[in-house]
């Protein structure tokens, strides 16, 4: 998936379908969904001509990987939060995608350096 943000690129979408339509001139392929905010650009599954989405990437690896996902395999929410609870952790919070994840833990690594008085840009603290 493809985002373009309508902030920066408002008189843009036109531009994009070009784009699109030039890569896939049949419409089998992608798709263009707007809104308020962005454009965005999704992959369609190849039988169903549907927006291709998490789901079905986990069902496809499982396929050519040949395996078997249980129930029991996949880790929920919930323990996850049991564990954490098991080490007395109530600092859980689950993010949407892993960007968010990175940044969340590049903006805490650059809090413990100011609150420590480090130099950013100083290797010697790795």
């Amino acid at each position: 998936m493809l985002i373009c943000r309508r902030s920066t690129c408002h008189c843009r979408l036109s531009e994009v379908n070009k784009i699109v339509n030039d890569v896939d001139p049949s419409g089998a392929i992608l798709t263009i969904r707007e809104n308020e905010y962005d454009i965005k650009i999704y992959t369609k599954a190849k039988l169903s001509g549907r927006i291709f989405n998490k789901g079905h990437g986990v069902r496809l690896i499982e396929r050519k990987m040949g395996v078997q996902l249980q129930d029991e395999d996949l880790i929920t929410i919930l323990q996850v939060t049991k564990t954490c609870a098991q080490f007395n952790n109530s600092n859980v919070t689950f993010v949407s995608c892993p960007e968010v994840l990175l940044g969340a833990m590049a903006q805490a690594t650059v809090r413990e350096l100011k609150m420590r008085g480090g130099d950013l840009d100083d290797d010697n603290d790795i």
